[in-house]
């Protein structure tokens, strides 16, 4: 594989996901976002401190700036732009695109890599290369939450969504190593709301309606 395409699709995903929304709707409302509630620059943290009408919107901005990530990658370097849900479509450059969106979410260089958690990020990447599964994970977050009563068990959840389809369905060694990676950064930037989780002080979802 082409060594310069696997860097201009890092460049293309990292920047992509290095837009945060959540950063610069705080901004705009006098704040760091990062300095309030979990002190994450995430869609859940965004809808403790600003509202859900706020928090939806940046979850909705981290979707689509993911997405937009692998049909960048997608247009530029494999110029299947319209072949969303084709096999042809499940290629690595693409994926990586979306990945490396994630990365950029996570630790965006501006703020010093202090961004997100990926979670929104993550569902935005599997809309981009695959819809219906965006669909599905999208759904698999929403049923464990509601199942379980704790965000953090959903978020989980669609990583392993993630990487079994990496497994079963597209096949590729490349993908199965990035999705197994983002598995385990799922995980880490998620430990604290597990300890909390057994120590009794996370929030629930429906604590937060």
């Amino acid at each position: 594989m082409d060594a310069q395409n696997i860097i201009i699709t890092c460049v293309i995903g990292y920047l992509m996901g290095s837009i945060q929304p959540a950063y610069l709707i705080g901004k705009l409302k006098g704040i760091d976002i990062r300095e309030h509630g979990s002190k994450n620059a995430g869609a859940a943290n965004t809808s403790m401190t600003l509202g859900w009408g706020l928090g939806f919107l940046t979850a909705l901005l981290d979707i689509l700036k993911a997405a937009a990530a692998v049909h960048l990658v997608r247009c530029f370097l494999t110029s299947e732009p319209f072949n969303l849900i084709t096999p042809e479509s499940f290629t690595f450059l693409p994926f990586l695109g979306g990945a490396m969106a994630v990365l950029g979410h996570n630790y965006p260089f501006y703020m010093k890599f202090k961004g997100g958690k990926g979670t929104a990020c993550a569902m935005g990447l599997m809309f981009g290369f695959d819809p219906l599964w965006g669909l599905i994970m999208i759904a698999t977050l929403m049923l464990s939450t509601i199942i379980t009563n704790y965000l953090v068990v959903g978020t989980v959840n669609i990583y392993l969504v993630m990487i079994y389809l990496a497994v079963f369905k597209y096949g590729q060694t490349e993908i199965i190593i990035i999705s197994v990676l983002l598995g385990i950064q799922g995980f880490y930037k998620h430990r604290m709301n597990f300890k909390r989780i057994l120590d009794g002080s996370e929030p629930t979802f429906r604590g937060t309606l």
